[in-house]
Protein backbone atom coordinates (compact mmCIF):
# COMPACT_ATOMS: atom_id res chain seq x y z
CA UNK A 1 0.00 0.00 0.00
CA UNK A 2 1.19 3.51 -0.79
CA UNK A 3 0.20 6.76 0.89
CA UNK A 4 0.42 9.76 -1.46
CA UNK A 5 0.44 13.02 0.48
CA UNK A 6 -0.24 16.24 -1.38
CA UNK A 7 1.31 19.33 0.17
CA UNK A 8 2.34 17.88 3.54
CA UNK A 9 5.36 19.71 4.89
CA UNK A 10 6.98 16.82 6.76
CA UNK A 11 6.31 14.03 4.31
CA UNK A 12 9.02 11.37 4.09
CA UNK A 13 10.62 10.13 0.83
CA UNK A 14 8.73 6.85 1.17
CA UNK A 15 5.44 8.76 1.45
CA UNK A 16 6.21 10.76 -1.69
CA UNK A 17 7.04 7.72 -3.78
CA UNK A 18 4.22 5.99 -5.64
CA UNK A 19 4.55 2.29 -6.32
CA UNK A 20 4.40 1.51 -10.02
CA UNK A 21 2.71 -1.76 -10.87
CA UNK A 22 3.67 -3.53 -14.05
CA UNK A 23 0.69 -4.87 -15.97
CA UNK A 24 1.30 -8.33 -17.44
CA UNK A 25 0.53 -8.75 -21.09
CA UNK A 26 -2.55 -10.82 -21.81
CA UNK A 27 -1.92 -14.12 -23.58
CA UNK A 28 -3.74 -14.73 -26.80
CA UNK A 29 -5.05 -18.22 -27.42
CA UNK A 30 -5.98 -20.04 -30.61
CA UNK A 31 -4.57 -20.27 -34.09
CA UNK A 32 -5.11 -18.21 -37.20
CA UNK A 33 -8.77 -18.23 -38.10
CA UNK A 34 -9.91 -19.17 -34.60
CA UNK A 35 -11.93 -16.77 -32.51
CA UNK A 36 -9.65 -15.31 -29.84
CA UNK A 37 -11.32 -15.09 -26.40
CA UNK A 38 -11.55 -11.59 -25.01
CA UNK A 39 -9.43 -11.46 -21.86
CA UNK A 40 -11.17 -10.25 -18.72
CA UNK A 41 -10.29 -6.71 -17.66
CA UNK A 42 -8.43 -6.75 -14.36
CA UNK A 43 -8.10 -4.11 -11.66
CA UNK A 44 -4.43 -3.36 -11.02
CA UNK A 45 -4.75 -0.63 -8.40
CA UNK A 46 -7.26 1.03 -6.11
CA UNK A 47 -6.89 4.73 -5.30
CA UNK A 48 -8.65 6.03 -2.19
CA UNK A 49 -8.95 9.82 -2.41
CA UNK A 50 -9.26 11.26 1.10
CA UNK A 51 -11.18 14.54 1.43
CA UNK A 52 -12.41 16.64 4.36
CA UNK A 53 -15.87 15.64 5.56
CA UNK A 54 -18.50 17.53 7.54
CA UNK A 55 -19.06 14.55 9.82
CA UNK A 56 -22.78 14.55 9.02
CA UNK A 57 -24.49 11.55 7.47
CA UNK A 58 -27.74 11.73 5.49
CA UNK A 59 -29.87 8.74 6.43
CA UNK A 60 -32.87 7.94 4.24
CA UNK A 61 -35.52 5.31 4.88
CA UNK A 62 -35.53 2.51 2.28
CA UNK A 63 -39.08 3.55 1.25
CA UNK A 64 -38.09 7.18 0.75
CA UNK A 65 -37.08 6.98 -2.91
CA UNK A 66 -37.06 10.37 -4.59
CA UNK A 67 -37.22 12.31 -1.33
CA UNK A 68 -35.06 15.31 -0.56
CA UNK A 69 -33.47 16.78 2.55
CA UNK A 70 -36.63 18.73 3.38
CA UNK A 71 -38.69 15.54 3.67
CA UNK A 72 -39.35 13.98 7.07
CA UNK A 73 -38.08 10.71 5.63
CA UNK A 74 -34.53 12.06 5.62
CA UNK A 75 -32.53 12.73 8.79
CA UNK A 76 -29.06 14.10 9.47
CA UNK A 77 -26.94 12.35 12.07
CA UNK A 78 -23.73 13.95 13.42
CA UNK A 79 -20.82 11.52 13.18
CA UNK A 80 -18.93 13.02 16.11
CA UNK A 81 -18.02 16.17 18.03
CA UNK A 82 -15.65 19.05 17.46
CA UNK A 83 -12.76 17.06 18.96
CA UNK A 84 -12.76 14.67 16.03
CA UNK A 85 -11.18 14.77 12.61
CA UNK A 86 -13.69 13.88 9.90
CA UNK A 87 -12.59 12.75 6.45
CA UNK A 88 -14.23 10.81 3.63
CA UNK A 89 -12.89 8.42 1.00
CA UNK A 90 -13.84 8.02 -2.65
CA UNK A 91 -12.55 5.00 -4.53
CA UNK A 92 -11.16 4.71 -8.05
CA UNK A 93 -10.14 1.49 -9.81
CA UNK A 94 -7.25 1.64 -12.29
CA UNK A 95 -7.73 -1.05 -14.95
CA UNK A 96 -5.18 -3.04 -16.92
CA UNK A 97 -6.54 -1.60 -20.19
CA UNK A 98 -5.68 1.94 -19.08
CA UNK A 99 -9.14 3.06 -17.98
CA UNK A 100 -10.03 4.41 -14.55
CA UNK A 101 -13.44 3.96 -12.94
CA UNK A 102 -14.57 6.05 -9.96
CA UNK A 103 -17.50 5.64 -7.59
CA UNK A 104 -20.31 8.11 -8.22
CA UNK A 105 -20.16 9.50 -4.68
CA UNK A 106 -18.42 9.21 -1.33
CA UNK A 107 -17.81 5.58 -0.41
CA UNK A 108 -17.43 6.02 3.36
CA UNK A 109 -16.54 8.46 6.11
CA UNK A 110 -13.92 8.25 8.87
CA UNK A 111 -13.97 10.00 12.24
CA UNK A 112 -10.82 9.98 14.36
CA UNK A 113 -10.82 11.13 17.97
CA UNK A 114 -7.82 12.75 19.60
CA UNK A 115 -7.24 9.72 21.80
CA UNK A 116 -7.20 7.40 18.79
CA UNK A 117 -4.21 9.12 17.19
CA UNK A 118 -2.12 9.91 20.28
CA UNK A 119 1.46 8.61 20.44
CA UNK A 120 1.71 7.17 24.01
CA UNK A 121 5.50 7.23 24.08
CA UNK A 122 5.62 10.86 22.91
CA UNK A 123 2.51 11.96 24.83
CA UNK A 124 1.42 13.96 21.81
CA UNK A 125 -0.28 13.65 18.44
CA UNK A 126 1.76 13.80 15.27
CA UNK A 127 0.92 14.15 11.61
CA UNK A 128 2.24 10.63 11.08
CA UNK A 129 0.01 9.13 13.75
CA UNK A 130 -3.07 10.78 12.22
CA UNK A 131 -2.18 9.48 8.75
CA UNK A 132 -1.66 5.99 10.17
CA UNK A 133 -5.06 6.27 11.83
CA UNK A 134 -6.67 7.14 8.48
CA UNK A 135 -4.76 4.34 6.79
CA UNK A 136 -5.92 1.81 9.39
CA UNK A 137 -9.54 2.92 9.10
CA UNK A 138 -9.46 2.60 5.31
CA UNK A 139 -7.96 -0.89 5.54
CA UNK A 140 -10.70 -1.87 7.98
CA UNK A 141 -13.54 -0.51 5.85
CA UNK A 142 -12.16 -2.32 2.79
CA UNK A 143 -11.40 -5.60 4.57
CA UNK A 144 -7.70 -5.39 3.76
CA UNK A 145 -6.27 -6.06 7.22
CA UNK A 146 -6.59 -9.74 8.24
CA UNK A 147 -5.73 -8.82 11.85
CA UNK A 148 -8.75 -6.52 12.19
CA UNK A 149 -12.34 -7.72 12.52
CA UNK A 150 -14.24 -6.89 9.34
CA UNK A 151 -17.35 -4.70 9.56
CA UNK A 152 -20.62 -6.47 8.69
CA UNK A 153 -20.52 -4.86 5.25
CA UNK A 154 -17.45 -3.66 3.41
CA UNK A 155 -17.36 -0.35 1.52
CA UNK A 156 -16.89 -1.69 -2.01
CA UNK A 157 -20.52 -1.42 -3.19
CA UNK A 158 -20.20 1.98 -4.88
CA UNK A 159 -17.07 1.01 -6.81
CA UNK A 160 -18.48 -2.38 -7.81
CA UNK A 161 -21.60 -0.63 -9.16
CA UNK A 162 -19.44 1.81 -11.14
CA UNK A 163 -17.35 -1.05 -12.55
CA UNK A 164 -20.51 -2.95 -13.50
CA UNK A 165 -21.73 0.12 -15.41
CA UNK A 166 -18.36 0.10 -17.22
CA UNK A 167 -18.89 -3.58 -18.20
CA UNK A 168 -16.25 -4.80 -15.76
CA UNK A 169 -17.12 -7.76 -13.56
CA UNK A 170 -15.14 -7.95 -10.34
CA UNK A 171 -15.48 -9.48 -6.88
CA UNK A 172 -14.73 -8.00 -3.47
CA UNK A 173 -11.81 -10.40 -3.06
CA UNK A 174 -10.27 -9.21 -6.33
CA UNK A 175 -10.55 -5.59 -5.20
CA UNK A 176 -9.05 -6.43 -1.81
CA UNK A 177 -6.10 -8.13 -3.53
CA UNK A 178 -5.33 -5.12 -5.75
CA UNK A 179 -2.61 -2.62 -4.82
CA UNK A 180 -3.90 0.35 -2.81
CA UNK A 181 -2.82 3.98 -2.94
CA UNK A 182 -4.18 6.40 -0.35
CA UNK A 183 -4.21 9.92 -1.81
CA UNK A 184 -4.55 12.73 0.73
CA UNK A 185 -5.89 15.89 -0.90
CA UNK A 186 -4.24 19.25 -0.09
CA UNK A 187 -7.35 20.24 1.91
CA UNK A 188 -7.03 17.05 3.94
CA UNK A 189 -3.38 17.68 4.81
CA UNK A 190 -4.31 21.18 6.02
CA UNK A 191 -7.10 19.69 8.16
CA UNK A 192 -4.69 17.09 9.59
CA UNK A 193 -2.09 19.70 10.51
CA UNK A 194 -4.76 21.86 12.16
CA UNK A 195 -6.09 18.87 14.08
CA UNK A 196 -2.61 18.04 15.36
CA UNK A 197 -1.95 21.62 16.46
CA UNK A 198 -5.27 21.83 18.28
CA UNK A 199 -4.78 18.46 19.96
CA UNK A 200 -1.34 19.04 21.51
Amino acid sequence: MVVHIQGLADQSPSARRLLHTSVPRAKLFGTLGDEVPTPAVTVVRIVALVLPWSGVQILTRPDAAGSNEDDSSVSTVPAGDADRLHVSARLTALLADGRSVTSQGTDFGISLSRDMVKQPWLRRRTTGSVIRGIEGSINKMLGRDPKVHRPPRLAWDGLIDALTNAAVTVTENELIAAELTIDLSPETTVAIEGFVRASN
